[in-house]
């Protein structure tokens, strides 16, 4: 699980968040509203904006992020959260604790670990 999150609010352009994402070198966003989880933006949905709109670099992430990300408890284990991913189609998940955010785990992250 990553603990050393990149966040940032709805109304940040694609072009403020894409640029902290390659310095970062991350390729999610957990984007929030107050201390709650408000999406998700993945380099897919930086690829799609980009593809879409000349000027996409200048709309508000709220635009191109999922909203209502699924997120899964940080007492589950990777395998459950292995099988949530594959269920829902996911690359990256959010991990909360007492509803707080406090990691995201990868796709990566868990087919490395989970399975034995």
């Amino acid at each position: 699980m990553q603990t050393d999150l990149l966040t940032a609010t709805q109304d940040e352009t694609l072009g403020t968040v894409a640029r902290d994402m390659g310095s970062r070198r991350v390729s999610c966003v957990l984007v929030k509203a107050g201390e709650k989880i408000a999406g998700i933006l993945t380099e897919r949905d930086v690829v799609r904006a980009v593809a879409s709109y000349f000027d996409a670099s200048n709309h508000p992430v709220e635009e191109w992020m999922s909203k209502e990300p699924v997120v899964i408890d940080a007492s589950a284990t990777e395998n459950e959260a292995l099988d949530l991913m594959r269920e829902k189609n996911i690359r990256h998940l959010p991990v909360v604790e007492n509803d707080k955010l406090v990691g995201v785990v990868s796709i990566r992250d868990v087919s490395h670990h989970a399975r034995g």
